[in-house]
């Protein structure tokens, strides 16, 4: 008896082609939905109508009545091998850039360290032999493929729209050439699998098909959109590939991601409408979790699309940053609870972002733990205010650490804003207290600057580097940077003493040990990237560690007010034995009253006013060069840009490597 009204209970009624199957069950916990399609036989033997199967369905039973169709839930239609194969072939396209990114990186390790080997600790004549290139190949694939921007000169530089009221809205850079042929092929690549479909068959069927292609390429899309995204992404590491490139392509996987899923949820939609309606859509999100969760993170998806947008995410970054991660966290939960209750194949996708996700955080933290609690001691942080809207941030650190020129921190500091970490780039870093910058025959504050400099050597001296210190120069802009500035004006000369943490350093990948010549070019803050090269390359000279013969380090600064953030540094570097011999620095003030010509004793240091004509300066440094050059650059869009078409011009000429340091948010 119990059977039979089981059994009356949970029947199926198959209806022509048009009619949904009806299910009723006593309760939505006890409903499983068949996957099977029906059969020509039995969808003619059924004259009944959808209002039909649903006024019986009612009249029959009680309890909730579901409606829905083969072609609507579950993999009917779904050809299940066809997305296996297509995810596959994404795969292999994933694995193929990274082994040939692979085998370029070390190709070049090898012959950079075989340069080294020629050229460390010895003098311009032997390395003159190293100045040329050695193939033709390799210099035009480094002028036309992978140092060229898109179009003509413009990468960093930001597209921008002023509206009338004046405000900008800022609608990011353009990649490179060789980003730009790596996303068409990947975002084209998604697009043509999803139109590979079995046109022969009924409509609702093909839509049944592209909404099982196009949910399985958006779960499987989530791997490398949130791997790229991470800050301890192992392939940094591996392939020697900035964070910023990876970012770049975080954000375009992450809008193939939700490109797929308006696909996957459009097709659903337009299947359930075809068969019941639009309010057969609503009926079936309320009746089944599955589809309710992936509501929810359709949703989620489509705020973070806004939310994301340039101009949004630019104008208030931090607010950003925090809901993003917050809609993030929603979105992987809606979509891993819709895989889950529909037993979907696509779920270890999901598990596996969430793995990745987790566990960085758990090392990240782990990290920060270690690096800031030391025995009995604490990381603690002082700041001071400096001219020019900047303040020196000197961390404390609670524990030695192994710091490298090129490497940056992420800060947190709650005492300003909680639940935050910013990125700068180290400044400067030391085991040890320094000797007196002031103390020797030249030194950067010597240099007459008449009116135009503000500082004194006391507060200089608030600047001494004191044990196991790292130091940062945080430029004043909006948000967490602005209070801190603030704050530390407020605090007056002695600084502002508060608690803090740091995570890092994050190290660059790129060694420029091996160049006989290094021309290092900055703009305003973008000096604390070049510091620790400059350090590192004189001690290298005068142990002969290195092959650097000639260093030219180039700052263009806005007022003559910005030198005071570093001067302790370069008073320090002005100190180290072998600095006359390959130390150069040239200064450009683009906001003077009058115009200056400065320069030290020594020739070292030039102070002039006016812009920095990077092509001026990479030509003379060019003539003049010793071995193989690098040329690098730390600065706004505009600049950067300007520097790496003079270094292009150069490539073919003779050994010339690039480098950019850019962090795009």
């Amino acid at each position: 008896m119990t059977n039979d009204l089981a059994r009356g209970l949970s029947f199926m009624v198959a209806g022509p082609p048009d009619a949904f199957a009806v299910v009723v069950t006593p309760s939505l916990s006890s409903f499983s939905p068949s996957l099977s399609t029906p059969t020509a036989s039995t969808l003619s033997s059924s004259p009944l109508s959808l209002e039909t199967l649903v006024a019986g369905s009612t009249r029959a039973a009680t309890s909730e009545t579901t409606v829905y169709s083969p072609y609507v839930r579950g993999l009917a239609g779904v050809n299940q091998s066809l997305n296996y194969f297509c995810i596959n072939m994404l795969v292999i396209i994933f694995a193929v850039i990274a082994l040939v990114a692979l085998i370029y990186r070390v190709a070049t390790a090898i012959n950079a360290h075989l340069r080294y080997l020629r050229a460390a600790g010895s003098d311009a004549s032997t390395q003159a032999c190293l100045k040329q290139n050695q193939t033709s190949f390799v210099p035009w694939l480094k002028r036309n493929v992978l140092l060229a921007p898109l179009f003509t000169t413009r990468h960093h530089r930001e597209m921008t729209f002023t509206l009338r009221n004046g405000h900008i809205l800022n609608f990011g850079t353009f990649p490179l050439r060789l980003q730009t042929v790596l996303l068409i092929a990947y975002i084209a690549s998604n697009i043509a699998y999803c139109c590979i479909l079995d046109y022969s068959q009924s409509r609702k069927a093909t839509l049944a098909e592209l909404r099982g292609r196009s949910g399985a390429l958006a779960a499987f899309n989530l791997v490398p959109t949130v791997l790229f995204a991470l800050r301890n992404n192992p392939l940094i590491h591996i392939l020697k590939i900035s964070y910023d490139t990876f970012n770049l392509f975080h954000r375009w996987c992450a809008r193939t991601v939700i490109f797929m899923s308006v696909l996957h949820v459009g097709a659903w939609g337009t299947n359930t409408v075809d068969q019941g309606g639009s309010a057969m859509v609503g009926k079936l999100i309320t009746s089944y979790a599955s589809l309710s969760w992936a509501t929810l993170a359709m949703a989620t998806m489509l705020l973070i699309a806004v939310q994301s947008w340039s101009p949004v995410r630019r104008a208030a970054y931090e607010t950003f940053i925090a809901g993003h991660r917050l809609l993030v966290f929603l979105a992987i939960i809606g979509v891993c609870v819709h895989l889950d209750k529909d037993n979907l194949p696509q779920l270890p996708y999901v598990w596996t972002v969430m793995f990745l996700w987790i566990a960085e955080w758990f090392f990240r933290s782990m990290r920060m733990i270690f690096r800031n609690y030391g025995h009995r001691e604490k990381t603690d942080v002082l700041v001071e205010a400096l001219a020019g809207g900047a303040c020196r941030v000197t961390f404390h650190v609670a524990r030695p650490w192994n710091y490298k020129p090129g490497g940056h921190v992420y800060i947190s500091l709650p005492q300003v804003q909680w639940f935050a970490m910013h990125p700068f780039s180290v400044a400067w870093s030391s085991e040890g207290q320094q000797q007196d910058p002031f103390d020797d025959e030249e030194s950067f504050t010597s240099i007459d600057l008449e009116k135009d400099v503000k500082t004194t050597t006391e507060e200089l001296g608030k600047a001494q580097i004191s044990r196991r210190s790292v130091s940062l120069i945080v430029r004043a802009r909006n948000g967490m940077t602005r209070k801190l500035f603030d704050l530390a004006t407020k605090s007056g000369k002695n600084g502002l003493q508060m608690s803090g943490y740091i995570d890092g350093p994050y190290h660059g990948h790129d060694n420029i040990d091996a160049y006989g010549t290094v021309l290092l070019f900055a703009a305003g803050v973008g000096i604390t990237h070049q510091l620790g090269f400059v350090r590192h390359l004189i001690q290298g000279h005068d142990d002969k560690t290195v092959a650097a013969q000639k260093i030219v380090l180039v700052w263009s600064v806005p007022d003559m007010e910005c030198l005071s953030w570093v001067q302790p540094w370069l008073d320090e570097m002005l100190h180290m034995p072998a600095y006359r011999d390959v130390l150069q620095i040239k200064i450009f003030v683009t906001r003077t009253a009058s115009p200056l010509h400065l320069s030290s004793g020594q020739g070292t240091v030039a102070i002039s006013s006016g812009r920095c004509n990077a092509q001026k300066v990479v030509d003379e440094v060019f003539a003049n060069r010793v071995g193989a050059m690098v040329v690098t650059v730390c600065g706004p869009g505009a600049f950067a840009d300007s520097v790496r078409s003079a270094a292009r011009s150069k490539v073919e000429l003779g050994s010339v490597d690039f480098v950019e340091e850019g962090f795009s948010y």
